[in-house]
């Protein structure tokens, strides 16, 4: 357990085109964000090991669906569940307390900038693995954050 992290790869899978923006304008050498679309993901059988975070968008159709298939696989990295919108009649923070019953890690509002996704990410890995191998990119990403 605790294994040291050189790279955060992050996958998100979202058709937000203002997220997937976000991830790409972060710009860190530390961290790798690309980028699948819910169909690609629903059918893939596999575990996506290879990456650290799996970011899903669950305000979507079949969002809450795909947590729940993904976080059921083995050898899954954590999921981070986003939404920005919820269905007719249903709280924002209903949908985000739906995606963590059906297993995810974490959920989060959107709008969200890439350095506060990556924030998260590092935190929930961090909080995994008891490592603070990512302190100095944590830190250099809080700065961002102040300017």
């Amino acid at each position: 357990m605790g294994k040291l992290l050189s790279q955060l790869r992050i996958l998100i899978v979202d058709d937000d085109d203002l997220l997937r923006s976000e991830a790409d304008s972060l710009g860190h050498p530390a961290i790798v964000f690309s980028a699948l679309s819910p169909q690609q993901v629903s059918v893939s059988k596999g575990s996506l090991a290879d990456r650290d975070i799996v970011v899903i968008g669950v305000d979507t159709p079949g969002g809450l669906d795909l947590v729940a298939d993904l976080c059921s696989r083995p050898g899954m990295p954590p999921v981070i569940a986003l939404a920005g919108n919820a269905p007719r009649g249903q709280s924002l923070e209903h949908v985000l307390l739906l995606a963590e019953l059906r297993g995810a890690a974490l959920s989060l509002p959107k709008p969200i900038d890439g350095v506060e996704l990556a924030l998260a990410a590092i935190e929930l890995i961090r909080a995994r693995s008891g490592s603070g191998a990512m302190a100095t990119v944590t830190k250099d990403l809080e700065r961002r954050l102040d300017w």
